[in-house]
């Protein structure tokens, strides 16, 4: 895969609110802004500022849970009300 296609996969499987946790280490964290290079070189890939990383050199972390995905007609009720 190319740095791309592999940041593609991060923001595909790791959405914004998804509880994971992270690979090389044992913390539990929550993705906080889509994924994002923190280290290309060490092929890194953060969820959040200060930890959670996503992907390490070819590793991913374990994800523990995923976001309830909204649909357009819930998400316009939840915002006005």
């Amino acid at each position: 895969m190319t740095l791309e296609e592999i940041l593609q996969e991060a923001i595909r499987r790791y959405p914004i609110g998804t509880e994971y946790k992270e690979c090389r280490h044992s913390g539990v964290h929550v993705t906080k802004y889509t994924p994002k290079w923190y280290e290309k070189s060490l092929l890194q890939i953060m969820g959040k500022d200060g930890g959670g990383l996503i992907y390490w050199g070819g590793e991913w972390a374990e994800i523990i849970s995923v976001p309830e995905q909204l649909d357009v007609t819930e998400f316009n009720y939840l915002t006005n009300n």
